[in-house]
């Protein structure tokens, strides 16, 4: 039955790939289309591999649930369909042969968050009975975030600003860094994206330091969104607070230029991926995967030409890393009035499916979009 586990997997993947589709395009784009018809043939293929005319999935904390046993597969679009189901407010969702692409697309809309749920024939929805031990508490369930939490204060920000800058002297500072990245984890796990990002700056080395905390911040939610946590997590978190990093060897002249870069300063701007790659994997307690990502967070995700020179696809930690530091570029650090947020968020989508993976893209337009939860879905028995 491994494959018909594999095909149900598949179909929850693109559940999630097409709501992250629908939050990045309208509904008449070719994308969304696409998206909902890939939808459809991923239901049928599932229910004709299990013989079945329907499949329900269950959440339970962060599990799915298939067949009364949870989920257990290494797949990053897991945990985005339980947060999913989670801001909808259903804990089940059963899904019929005759689901028509517009239906999928209805559906999508709904997991999106951008348009209510009416009732669809061939899609239900509900909630879930859980169990209560002789606590009181809910079987299964997780055993809660860290005490300390919260915003992270003056303090973390003055050391972790000091070690940032002396990487590009003595290079000491790491144990303090990887603290700083574990105080990230906590505060992203029980902060609103509201107050997450800081204010602005005084001078280059404070501006740097403070993006690339900022894309530290983003990554840690995005990578959290995916299912991710624990060292991996942390992993993460440090290669992208650390992904900027070589621009501090660089001029800096290069740097306080007003307006975009002209062409002999852009070419040595752009050698900072490789500069930050060869400082940090000479600093004694630097992980590997931060040196990675110091070198590919600019590669582009369709292997077209960018730089470093090299026509390899990023993995996963500089995808995510890619997203979260061009969000904060393009839509966060934008100079006050000189274009809104709902433009600067169009003009940042067009970057998915070329230089950004659009999955990871979609997952955070739909994370970042508001504080609030989704409307949520009323609970349906029909088909």
């Amino acid at each position: 039955m491994a494959e018909a586990l594999d095909e149900a997997v598949a179909l929850l993947a693109q559940l999630a790939r097409a709501a992250t589709t629908r939050a990045l395009y309208p509904a008449d784009h070719p994308q969304s289309r696409t998206a909902s018809a890939e939808l459809v043939s991923a239901l049928e293929r599932c229910l004709r591999r299990r013989g079945e005319d329907e499949i329900t999935f269950l959440t339970v904390d962060q599990d799915v649930i298939l067949d009364e046993r949870p989920l257990r597969t290494k797949s990053m679009y897991l945990r985005p369909f339980a947060k999913l189901m989670g801001r909808l407010g259903v804990q089940r969702v059963t899904l019929a042969r005759g689901l028509s692409a517009s239906e999928a697309e209805v559906l999508a809309s709904a997991f999106a968050g951008i348009a209510s749920f009416d009732g669809i024939a061939h899609v239900a929805v509900g909630r879930v009975a859980v169990a209560l031990g002789d606590d009181g508490a809910e079987s299964g369930s997780g055993s809660g975030g860290s005490a300390r939490g919260g915003r992270l204060d003056d303090g973390d920000y003055d050391s972790g600003k000091g070690a940032f800058a002396g990487l590009a002297g003595s290079g000491a500072g790491i144990a303090q860094l990887d603290q700083l990245v574990w105080r990230v984890v906590e505060a992203v796990a029980s902060t609103s994206r509201s107050m997450l990002l800081l204010a602005p700056v005084r001078d280059f080395d404070e501006e740097l330091f403070q993006h690339s905390l900022n894309t530290a911040m983003i990554a840690v939610a995005l990578a959290r969104a995916l299912g991710i946590d624990g060292d991996p997590l942390h992993a993460i978190g440090f290669g992208a607070l650390l992904h900027d990093v070589g621009k501090l060897a660089l001029p800096r002249q290069i740097w306080s230029q007003e307006g975009a870069l002209d062409g002999g300063s852009w070419e040595v701007a752009r050698l900072h991926p490789e500069l930050g790659a060869a400082l940090l994997a000479g600093v004694d307690g630097v992980p590997p995967l931060a040196v990675l990502v110091a070198y590919e967070h600019h590669l582009r995700w369709d292997r077209q030409p960018s730089y470093p020179a090299t026509s390899r696809q990023p993995g996963l930690a500089s995808q995510i890393t890619a997203v979260a530091d061009s969000w904060d570029v393009m839509v966060e650090q934008a100079s006050p009035g000189s274009t809104t947020r709902a433009a600067a968020i169009a003009a940042w989508s067009t970057r998915a499916g070329t230089y950004l993976d659009p999955f990871l893209v979609g997952q955070l337009v739909t994370w970042m979009r508001d504080d609030e939860p989704a409307a949520p879905l009323a609970p349906s028995s029909a088909r």
